[in-house]
Parts: structure tokens; C-alpha cells; sequence
């Protein structure tokens, strides 16, 4: 099973966060949504959704077998913004 990599509070940036917030973002789908990429050498898909009200965000797919808890995110702040990143995880795959 792939594992979450915590990613810094980075991605997404500051700026773009600020952005977000104030709802003058022009490329959201820059750092929202699934993105194919590599982390710390591993390649994998970064996931990051807006869930303001959420308790708890996961990816599930299946990489896990589609079990509820699937790879958890982690909340950036206070801005309602989750992202994680699925080690292993390949474009297309459920």
C-alpha cells in the first residue's frame, strides 16, 4: 500500500492560500485536485481539496482497497485547504 507523505504547508503557498481566501484566485486548479508529481524522490499524486467544515479528509481508492480511512490528509491552517501526497500512485488509477 502507498503511504502518505506529509507535505510542508508550502504546497499550496502562502500566497496562493491568501488568494483562495479572499476568492481572487485565477488558476485554483494549480494546487486543487489530483496532480501527478514526485515527492522527496518518490513519485506519486498530490491531492489537495477545499473541505472547510471537514473533521477529516482521506483519499481512498484501490491503493487501499477502498477502505474508508484510505491515506488521510492533513489540514493547511485554518484556510479549509487538505493535502497529502500518495506515494506509488500512478496517473489513472482509482
Amino acid at each position: 500500500m502507498p503511504n502518505l507523505v506529509a507535505m510542508p504547508c508550502s504546497i499550496p503557498g502562502e500566497l496562493d492560500l491568501h488568494l483562495f481566501a479572499e476568492g481572487k484566485h485565477r488558476a485554483c486548479a494549480d494546487f486543487l485536485g489530483a496532480h501527478v508529481g514526485e515527492e522527496g524522490g518518490r513519485a506519486g499524486v498530490r491531492f489537495a481539496v477545499w473541505a472547510p467544515n471537514a473533521a477529516r479528509v482521506s483519499v481512498v481508492g484501490t491503493f487501499c482497497d477502498w477502505s474508508i480511512h484510505g491515506q488521510a490528509l492533513r489540514r493547511c491552517g485554518e484556510s479549509g485547504v487538505w493535502f497529502g501526497f500518495v506515494a506509488g500512485l500512478a496517473a489513472h488509477a482509482l
